[in-house]
């Protein structure tokens, strides 16, 4: 049975509530226009346990979430919400969302809901601290204008000294050292969403 977006009575507000409150899994509600509805109490733990004060419910409901999703990934996102509403069955993905201290692999699920709408539910598969690197420099992965390349699936960094490779650079990332903007690599590009 699809999720009801827009319960009728209180009742069905307190069953989602307690439901999805309980599960570990980062679960948010879109309506039928993609803007967030509701978010579940894991996903203001992962919020805060990350620095994302910014990412609380209370602060992204009401937000489109395609405002939040890296221009490269816009295309295979809407494609994916055109099905689940198109075939009304779900829609699975696999991704990365690491932080400079936990290496993790999500499962993405997006369901289809009555009156239009989608449940997400991303589900953590694997976490383990990342393995330990020499300290990197700025200027390999900063360019000219000091804005460095993130791929926005795999999180990890191009450098323009020797150009091409994608790296993993928590350290500049996390101190707040590099400023960026998102892309693909070229494997996530190829392997992950089809394209290039």
């Amino acid at each position: 049975m699809a999720a009801n977006l827009q319960p009728t009575t209180a009742e069905p507000i307190s069953i989602w509530k307690e439901a999805y409150d309980k599960n570990d899994s980062l679960i948010y509600l879109l309506d039928r226009d993609l803007t967030i509805a509701r978010c579940n109490l894991a996903w203001d733990v992962f919020a805060l346990a990350n620095n994302g004060t910014s990412a609380l419910s209370s602060k992204v409901v009401g937000t489109c979430i395609m405002d939040v999703v890296p221009p490269a990934l816009q295309s295979f996102y809407r494609t994916a919400y055109d099905a689940v509403e198109r075939f009304r069955r779900n829609w699975w993905h696999i991704f990365e969302c690491s932080s400079p201290t936990q290496a993790r692999i999500y499962q993405m699920r997006i369901m289809p809901c009555d009156g239009g709408g989608f449940l997400t539910i991303n589900t953590l598969m694997s976490e383990a601290p990342p393995g330990v690197e020499s300290p990197k420099n700025l200027a390999d992965y900063a360019g000219a204008d000091g804005i460095a390349i993130m791929c926005s699936n795999c999180r990890r960094v191009k450098r323009v000294s020797p150009p091409g490779a994608w790296e993993w650079i928590p350290e500049l990332l996390w101190s707040g050292q590099i400023l960026t903007t998102f892309d693909l690599c070229d494997f996530c590009a190829a392997y992950h969403y089809h394209i290039r």
